[in-house]
């Protein structure tokens, strides 16, 4: 008869509980991954953001150094050249370029007006407390006819891998008020006018400086219906015409200032 060895193999509590430490440690691993990609799709968006935005940000300031002055109106129409669409409006979008207007300073205006905006636009005074994630007045990129074509199905599927057509923009203009000491707390004497002060109408016309802030927005459709609540926070959700889900997020937001020559 063998003796003995003193080994001992394991038992099976031993082994579920093993098992056990090994799930909760798998799962722990496994956890990290969802923030991860979460996180890195924020990355990418928004560094997609701030590309188109660099680029509306050119386009503008193109638009505005590059301005005609009506002679009947005395308005400053600007073209703005981008990969845009909005209506019947693609590539080519003017806007009239807002001014000082009053002593008590400038107001901001937002592009577009409407959903269907005049030529030119005229743009839309912007209310005090105004939630751009909320304004369906938007450029959709994309405008140009081979580009929509090529990224309809996509748009439609909702890629990932965020197509250029999934980008939105709006923007706001507002004149800074460079020369408001010619008027305050005085007038002051305007040489050019013997025995009279300066005026608004005097100013406006030497005031070349704009400031513009740019709105970025992701659009994208899903064909499957989701929540807008549990922390979506900055997500817009709306009913699409096409049967599925609308999600507008804002994604950046840009300033720039922009001074006529």
């Amino acid at each position: 008869m063998a003796k003995p060895t003193g080994q001992k193999g394991m038992t099976l509590i031993e082994i579920l509980l093993a098992l056990v430490v090994m799930g909760l440690g798998v799962i722990g691993i496994l956890a990290l991954f969802p923030p991860a990609m979460e996180s890195a799709r924020e990355s990418v968006e928004e560094t997609n953001g701030a590309i188109v935005g660099e680029s509306v940000a050119e386009g503008l300031t193109n638009a505005i150094r590059l301005g005609i002055i009506n002679q009947v109106t005395k308005q400053t129409i600007c073209t703005l050249t981008h990969d845009l669409q909005l209506g019947a409006t693609k590539m080519l979008y003017r806007f009239v370029l807002p001014k000082v207007g009053a002593v008590s300073g400038p107001t901001w205006m937002h592009f577009p007006s409407s959903t269907s905006p005049g030529d030119p636009d005229q743009g839309a005074n912007l209310p005090a407390m105004y939630d751009p994630q909320g304004d369906n007045r938007l450029f959709q990129l994309g405008g140009d006819g081979w580009v929509n074509q090529t990224t309809t199905n996509v748009k439609t599927i909702n890629d990932p891998t965020d197509s250029y057509n999934q980008f939105a923009f709006s923007f706001d203009i507002r004149k800074v008020y460079t020369l408001q000491y010619l008027l305050s707390p005085v007038p002051q004497p305007n040489p050019d006018k013997q025995g009279a002060n300066y005026t608004m109408a005097d100013i406006e016309p030497m005031m070349k400086l704009f400031e513009c802030r740019i709105y970025i927005f992701r659009t994208s459709q899903q064909l499957n219906s989701i929540s807008s609540g549990g922390g979506g926070g900055g997500t817009s959700v709306a009913p699409s015409p096409g049967g599925g889900t609308s999600v507008r997020n804002l994604v950046a937001v840009l300033t720039k200032r922009i001074a006529q020559p």
